[in-house]
């Protein structure tokens, strides 16, 4: 009996099945392992990245789109940009507030006197209506001013890839607020992005 040498081989005749009607053939460099789609454990979302750089007016839009928003990320310029803008109008509030109270200020009496380490003078003065309004109003906006960026603080840790629980630390006194205020210089970090939401990405 003659041994067939091409026994256990496959046959000259033998044909790649082919691709079915109206399917594109398979390529010759396509395997039976296909590389799995980049990020282990679950699709990678397109589009995501660090957060751009930005002017002092995307970064003001910015902000009061997402004034209530924990979610995503805010790069150092979205940060600062904005914290400039409102250090500024703050510093006009307050100047503002104290030029109407001294204004709008009632004498009460004036008084004067001598002693031995020499001539007092001096008037007793209070607010008036006008003035404890203005008072009270330009509290009131600095106030909602701060609580509304505590929502783009959290943004900014997250851009460096911190928990948004890191801004608790602004509570401790004396030295939480200079400890928040090193995180807020920190840079982007892309591994941020797992703050992210689908919403977050390629907004501007």
């Amino acid at each position: 009996m003659t041994e067939n040498p091409q026994h256990g081989r496959p046959s000259p005749d033998a044909r790649q099945p082919s691709a079915p009607s109206g399917a594109p053939a398979p390529s010759p460099q396509q395997g039976a392992y296909q590389t799995a789609p980049a990020g282990y454990g679950g699709p990678q979302v397109q589009g995501a990245g660090p957060r751009p750089g930005v002017g002092m007016g995307r970064a003001l839009k910015n902000w009061w789109g997402y004034k209530f928003q924990g979610h995503g990320r805010a790069s150092r310029s979205e940060y600062w940009w904005v914290a400039l803008a409102l250090a500024l109008l703050s510093a006009v509030l307050l100047i503002l507030m104290m030029v109407i109270t001294s204004a709008t200020a009632e004498q009460i009496t004036s008084y004067s006197q001598h002693s031995q380490y020499g001539y007092y003078s001096g008037t007793d003065v209070r607010l008036s209506g006008v003035g404890i309004a203005t008072t009270l109003i330009t509290t009131v906006i600095l106030l909602v001013l701060g609580l509304l960026t505590i929502p783009l603080q959290v943004r900014r840790l997250h851009d460096a890839n911190m928990s948004g629980g890191f801004w608790f630390l602004s509570l401790v006194p004396f030295f939480g607020g200079i400890i928040l205020l090193v995180l807020m210089c920190l840079p982007s970090n892309p591994q941020g992005q797992r703050f992210d939401t689908p919403e977050d990405i390629g907004r501007p």
